[in-house]
């Protein structure tokens, strides 16, 4: 006669009761904080002197680089956004805050755990404990599942969500400043190529004066107008001149190798598409600089940072959870026997499920400190928003006072190079009369060579100035489809 085990079952209503007791406290309340965004003071407007070349009014950021009207820089930054490595991997990363969200999310919802096993094994033949009569080789079979869902009653799986979702956020953010950077890196890049470009051309150009004075004074010396020391000076000057070409030709092909790597290219790959021009870009609308208070919601950077103090706020919650009860509902279903013929008969069957409570009633104030440290962490979050923001304005004003200086160093540096001009043809003048010495037409020479360069330079500088203005307000993310969705 075959014996069964007893178990004391739950009735149905008891446990219909439980579950409908625990679906509603789920609604209940949420351990620790509600998160409140910081707030910090921002100026009302920039210093006088910042915007004394913008013009006020709202800031317009989207696609900002086709203020300077140049398709051919239009086409790179579209052409970098799709392929920068930086940019795909910053993509990447959005993915995986996507899937760990997801990760949260899936304690809403509790577990299944399926197992199976066959195991052969012989007890003891001397065992005190084996019966008489009865086999010491025993077979057991088992095929099984069982399931666990927690009623979150106190909010940590919600709290979890919360901070992953916020997590994503930040991610989402980053991702559009490794965009505004990446698109400011290829502008900055493309101004340089351009300002190196017309220095060269300037370079050459000054060359070509310098060789014919030097053959002017060649010339005069042979017809005993003058005496060698002309001509050794001349030689001496074209030579200073000549050998600041190398240089520009060496800084021309890092930036442009730079460049390429920037839009996901090889090094040299972009010799043709570029080409040569003394034509350095130029703003053809208005910048205007807005106020202070629109880089809270224009900077990726400092919405990033606000994402990861309310991702880092909802940790709280989760560590504080663990002082209260978690209450479950567990159950376990499965199929047992010695013998392999009557695995799946109806008397191999055992179950249970009900609910269950665990509740950590001492860890040594493991609990208390575990959110202790998420508070401090949180605070540690707040303080970086803080000083991203400063830091923000400090670019913006920094920015925008090196491009009223420099606009204001370009004018003086025009004034110079027309008097530069003016001095050497007068100077060569006289001296091909005899009327000023052969030092002044050197010194001129020079002096126009270098204002020259110093005007190109600047002149690039103005337009560099004008992309960290751009930069610095965040722009540049705005009309950027959203990654996962984009085309990369």
């Amino acid at each position: 006669m075959k014996t069964r085990s007893t178990r004391k079952k739950f009735s149905p209503a008891a446990i219909t009761i439980t579950v409908t007791v625990l679906l509603g406290l789920t609604g209940g309340c949420l351990s620790g904080p509600d998160y409140e965004a910081p707030v910090v003071t921002m100026p009302d407007a920039w210093q006088q002197k910042a915007t004394a070349g913008l013009e006020d009014g709202p800031t317009n950021l989207d696609r900002w680089w086709t203020r300077f009207g140049d398709p051919l820089l239009d086409g790179l930054i579209e052409k970098a956004r799709l392929n920068n490595l930086d940019i795909y991997t910053a993509a990447l990363r959005l993915e995986e805050a996507m899937a760990l969200r997801g990760v949260a999310a899936s304690g809403y919802y509790g577990s299944i755990d399926a197992d199976a096993a066959a195991m052969a094994g012989q007890l003891s033949e001397n065992s005190n404990f084996l019966p008489d009569g009865i086999d010491s080789k025993v077979d057991y079979y088992t095929i099984g599942a069982n399931a666990a869902w927690e009623a979150d009653i106190w909010g940590r799986v919600r709290r979890s969500v919360e901070s992953a979702e916020a997590g994503l956020d930040a991610s989402l953010e980053d991702y559009r400043d490794v965009l505004v950077l990446v698109q400011s890196r290829v502008a900055g890049f493309y101004v340089e190529v351009r300002t190196t470009q017309k220095q060269i051309i300037l370079t050459e150009n000054n060359v070509k004066l310098q060789k014919a004075t030097l053959k002017l004074t060649r010339d005069r010396f042979d017809a005993g107008l003058s005496a060698d020391l002309d001509v050794r000076r001349a030689e001496l000057n074209l030579a200073r001149t000549e050998s600041t070409l190398p240089s520009l030709y060496s800084n021309h092909e890092r930036v442009l190798n730079a460049l390429s790597v920037l839009l996901g290219e090889m090094p040299g790959s972009l010799q043709q598409e570029i080409g040569v021009t003394d034509v350095i870009p130029k703003t053809v609308v208005p910048v205007y600089a807005g106020v202070p208070a629109d880089l809270l919601r224009q900077r990726p950077d400092i919405r990033s940072a606000e994402r990861l103090v309310a991702a880092q706020n909802a940790r709280i919650g989760v560590a504080a959870s663990d002082y209260y009860p978690r209450f479950l509902l567990v159950g376990d279903l499965r199929v047992e026997s010695t013998d392999y013929d009557n695995l799946f008969g109806g008397d191999s069957v055992s179950y249970g499920f009900g609910p269950q409570i665990r509740w950590n009633l001492f860890s040594g104030g493991r609990v208390k400190n575990q959110v202790r440290a998420e508070e401090a962490r949180t605070a540690q979050a707040q303080a970086r928003y803080e000083q991203t923001v400063l830091r923000a304005v400090e670019e913006t004003e920094t920015a925008m006072v090196s491009y009223v200086q420099e606009l204001d160093r370009f004018a003086a540096l025009g004034r110079a190079v027309v008097a530069a001009e003016e001095s050497v043809i007068q100077t060569q003048t006289l001296y091909k009369s005899g009327l000023t010495d052969f030092q002044n037409v050197l010194n001129m020479e020079r002096d126009l060579f270098e204002q020259q360069n110093l005007e190109a330079a600047s002149e690039g500088d103005i337009a560099l100035r004008i992309v960290d203005i751009f930069r610095a307000l965040g722009g540049g993310w705005q009309d950027v489809p959203h990654p996962l969705t984009a085309e990369l």
